[in-house]
């Protein structure tokens, strides 16, 4: 079984992305274009995988996610700078702490609506959050949380749903060096302008087959372009979250419900 973890995907045929929207609405676009199948491959299996039965129940052609390839692609972008920031070790250990995070949870909700203790549980955890992304819009979606401490990296996932799970999957947590998991996601965000980078070329080239379906071409390739340069940004992006006043605001918190 693999050490890493790595986002995998497959792109649709071309001639297979079905358009969005209804009569003359139909059209499509960069985000429609990547219409396809997901799923994150982790030393302990594959994140984001139906089990045989669902796959079955649903008449699915694929054990894995059936959606558009941009939507983890945006996930990915949005959380890895935070992911890579090394979090301190005490902070970590209070915050990833499933049990202490439900009871903060059952704390904060049961605060009157006007507190401003709310303020304080958004404070303390904005950067946990940053670390975070759900797949809400999927039935049962799991909830990800990635977070580095020293060199390690450490993804956890949880679909938190009543019944019989649709995930081969469903929980999970394991663990990576800060190398490996950097160089495997800009592997699999390369790969993605690279592929969406040969669809913008063929259908600048060939025309698009699409002939009840609306695509404005030349705002195509401008997209391409502007996500491929964001690609070489995201490299450049440092966060530098106030450690200490974080530590601050936990104490305060942990004085509040523990």
């Amino acid at each position: 079984m693999s050490e890493a973890i790595r986002v995998q995907f497959e792109l649709r045929k071309i001639d297979e992305v079905s358009p969005w929207c209804t009569g003359q609405d139909r059209h499509l676009h960069w985000f429609g274009l990547t219409d396809g199948h997901y799923w994150i491959s982790t030393p302990i299996g594959d994140a984001l995988r139906y089990t045989e039965e669902v796959r079955r129940q649903w008449g699915c052609d694929s054990p894995y996610v059936d959606y558009q390839v941009a939507q983890i692609f945006e996930n990915v972008q949005e959380v890895l700078p935070y992911a890579l920031e090394p979090v301190p070790p005490d902070i970590a250990e209070i915050v990833s702490n499933p049990d202490w995070y439900a009871k903060g949870e059952a704390w904060h909700e049961s605060l009157p609506e006007d507190s401003e203790l709310s303020d304080t549980w958004y404070d303390a955890l904005e950067w946990w959050w940053a670390r975070s992304f759900d797949t809400a819009y999927l039935v049962h979606g799991p909830s990800f949380q990635v977070w580095c401490v020293e060199d390690r990296i450490t993804m956890r996932w949880d679909s938190r749903e009543e019944g019989e799970s649709v995930w081969l999957l469903p929980e999970g947590e394991c663990s990576l060096d800060i190398n490996s998991f950097t160089s495997s996601c800009y592997a699999f965000l390369d790969s993605v302008i690279e592929q969406m980078q040969v669809r913008v070329n063929s259908i600048d080239q060939n025309g698009w087959p699409g002939k009840d379906c609306s695509l404005d071409v030349p705002l195509l390739i401008k997209e391409q372009r502007i996500r491929s340069a964001a690609i070489q940004t995201l490299r450049d992006r440092r966060p530098n979250t106030d450690w200490a006043t974080v530590r601050e605001r936990l104490a305060f918190l942990r004085q509040q419900f523990e």
